[in-house]
């Protein structure tokens, strides 16, 4: 068991593991990406020595966080940041619980927050709050995420590609999503 401090919150103790990038990345890759279904067991409580963004395509996960239970649907997203303890696991059955993750170096958040912090900070990775910042994508930005994923997959495991990945995911897919307002009362759809 273990308790920890981490942004001037007391976390309550939970018994965990720490998730290492070198467990999933080979020896000098810089991320992790991979895209999967989720099964209905008990996941594994854990924590990261890296940053983790994750997002579910289809169906329905459980996500503890820092104490907290969330209920996440296709097009939520969430920024774990390195220490947030927690874990995710699949609901229900049709569709499966499909998602998608990624995995990087925590070298490549801070170069990111260093070089863009007045559009950066305090946002998506680098809250300062208790809860992770967790984001709900409608269709077509999920669609740009996902696709996004794709070429990051099939990217070679160089920083230039997980940096270029963590652009267009925060400047295409979440700032066009944030952006757009929502439809009045009484506008027509095509407005």
């Amino acid at each position: 068991r273990c308790a920890m401090a981490v942004r001037g919150h007391r976390r309550t103790a939970m018994a965990h593991r720490t998730v290492r990038i070198a467990d999933y990345a080979a020896a000098g890759e810089p991320f992790h990406v991979t895209r999967k279904v989720l099964g209905h067991g008990a996941a594994m409580l854990h924590d990261h020595d890296c940053h983790e963004f994750f997002w579910v395509e289809a169906g329905t996960a459980a996500h503890r966080v820092n104490g907290t239970d969330a209920t996440l649907g296709p097009g939520d997203a969430v920024f774990v940041r390195p220490g947030d303890v927690h874990r995710l696991s699949a609901v229900g059955g049709r569709p499966p619980c499909r998602v998608g993750n990624l995995m990087f170096g925590s070298e490549a958040a801070s170069h990111l927050v260093s070089r863009y912090s007045t559009r950066l900070a305090g946002r998506w990775f680098w809250t300062e709050g208790a809860l992770p910042d967790t984001i709900s994508l409608d269709p077509d930005a999920l669609g740009r995420l996902v696709g996004l994923a794709d070429a990051l997959g099939a990217a070679p495991r160089e920083l230039v590609h997980v940096d270029r990945f963590l652009l267009d995911l925060l400047v295409r897919v979440v700032d066009v999503a944030e952006a757009v307002p929502p439809v009045g009362p009484g506008l027509p759809p095509w407005l």
